[in-house]
This record gives structure tokens, C-alpha cells and sequence, in this order.
């Protein structure tokens, strides 16, 4: 029977299948970072471990293109890998994901500009109204976006 009493978060880090979903995720960061380290550059922003089991790698790549480079150098990196962290390692399977073309293509690393717009004067006055039923700490917040929006107005 099973025990339907409220765990806290640390029980389930601790012991159970979020434990070992973060270990195994954590030994294949360790993988991707030394298969990187393995091959160029230039090749290692277009790869990613997909996946590891019973001496099987699996790494995407985003084009065919890259997926040929990855077969050119799959012996080196096979050879690397079990002699510094996977003895068991028997092959390495490349599969192509063009969902990675486009995220290596165009990285979403810069911010998007938020345009603050202006509180109206009407929009003040509901804020005001309110502000009247509203407790006193948020009472006095309110005043202060309803003073704001006035401000620009003059």
C-alpha cells in the first residue's frame, strides 16, 4: 500500500527516482564536457550526449554534415572516453537533430527591452478608489502608482 503522507523536498532528493533522474543528468553533463574536450571547437558547439546505456552512447548532432565529422573522429573519442571514464563503452550511435540547428544558429542570449507605459490619469483615479478598501501597506502603494501616473501627466 502506498504512503500518501506529505514528503518534504529534501526526502525526495535524497532517496527515490528524482535522486537518481539528477545523477544519471549530472553523469551526462560530466559526458558531454569530456566528449567536447575530445573532438574541435567547432564540432563540440554542434553536439550534445542524448543519451548513455548498457555501453551504448548516443550523441545528436545538428546536420548530417556534422553527424560525418562525429563518424570521422568516433574511434578517438571512444577511446578517450573508456580509457578516462566509460570502460563499458562498445559503440557510439550519432543521430542528426536539425532542432539544434537552429538553437547553435540563433542563440537567445540577449534580453528583450521592456517600454514602460505610462499610467493615465484615469487609470490613477481607479487606483485611488482602490486603495480606499485596500490595507494600509498596500494602500500606500497604490497611492504611490496613482501619484506616478499623475506626475507624468503634468
Amino acid at each position: 500500500m502506498r504512503d500518501h503522507r506529505p514528503q518534504g523536498a529534501s526526502h525526495l532528493l535524497e532517496r527515490g527516482t528524482l535522486s537518481e533522474i539528477t545523477e544519471r543528468a549530472k553523469l551526462l553533463d560530466q559526458l558531454g564536457k569530456k566528449v567536447k574536450s575530445c573532438v574541435s571547437p567547432s564540432l563540440g558547439s554542434h553536439l550534445r550526449i542524448a543519451n548513455y546505456r548498457d555501453g551504448l552512447l548516443i550523441l545528436e548532432v545538428s546536420s548530417p554534415s556534422w553527424a560525418q565529422r562525429v563518424n570521422f573522429e568516433r574511434f578517438t573519442i571512444m577511446e578517450q572516453l573508456r580509457r578516462d571514464m566509460l570502460p563499458s563503452l562498445t559503440t557510439i550511435e550519432v543521430k542528426v537533430n536539425p532542432a539544434m540547428a537552429s538553437a547553435v544558429n540563433n542563440p537567445r542570449t540577449e534580453i528583450p527591452v521592456l517600454q514602460q507605459v505610462p499610467i493615465s490619469s484615469v487609470a490613477a483615479d481607479y487606483l485611488d478608489a482602490v486603495a480606499e478598501g485596500a490595507p494600509d501597506k498596500i494602500k500606500a502603494r497604490l497611492k504611490r502608482l496613482a501619484a506616478m501616473g499623475r506626475k507624468q501627466d503634468t
